[in-house]
């Protein structure tokens, strides 16, 4: 996560756990930020407030996108919440530049699953090659059952593999999917409206 958002959780951490119920974020949030082991560790919690904060204190430890991700859980039940992280000014780190090219993954994401020729391996292949996909990853992508299932663990896994994945993916299209790659660049990230599209 990025230190900005981090900082955000840190300003807003008591009223989130005051106001939260976990049962509408988590349910969101499994398999996408947090594994079923975390989900059973703020399930064990017995309170509320100690659910909410077991899930704050994991939220930080995950990848760039847990936050956009975290915001766009509290859309529905927490307009409120939601309004309040975005409008939290917080002064910008170096290490965010990785977070407008997450915010493009974000933005495209279901695009990108339905768009994305996994039958052609050219951009798995790369991304192995590149090292920014484990072969574990690619075991998960070549078992999945249809290539919409196969883009959706490809495009969930690059924001958890270092802030250069997001650069290998434009190369990899560039090469093998160039069809796609106008749609991604063409995409302007405004740093002062930030996360409109939620």
């Amino acid at each position: 996560m990025e230190p900005r958002d981090r900082e955000k959780l840190r300003i807003h951490r008591q009223r989130l756990i005051e106001e939260l119920n976990v049962d509408h974020v988590v349910l969101y949030l499994n398999r996408i930020v947090l594994t079923e082991f975390e989900c059973d560790k703020i399930y064990a919690c017995r309170e509320q407030e100690n659910r909410v904060r077991k899930l704050l204190d994991l939220l930080p430890t995950k990848g760039p996108l847990a936050f956009q991700h975290f915001k766009f859980s509290l859309k529905d039940h927490y307009p409120h919440l939601l309004e309040l992280l975005q409008d939290t000014p917080v002064i910008k780190h170096h290490s965010d530049t990785s977070q407008d090219e997450c915010q493009r993954l974000v933005i495209h994401r279901d695009t990108l699953i339905r768009n994305l020729d996994m039958d052609n391996q050219g951009v798995v292949q790369y991304l192995l090659m590149e090292g920014v996909l484990t072969y574990a990853d690619y075991d998960r992508i070549k078992s999945a059952k249809t290539s919409n299932d196969k883009a959706r663990v490809l495009i969930d896994c690059l924001p958890f593999r270092g802030a250069h994945a997001y650069k290998h993916l434009i190369l990899a299209l560039k090469s093998h999917q160039p069809n796609i790659i106008k749609m991604l660049e063409n995409t302007a990230i405004d740093p002062d409206v930030e996360d409109t599209y939620l």
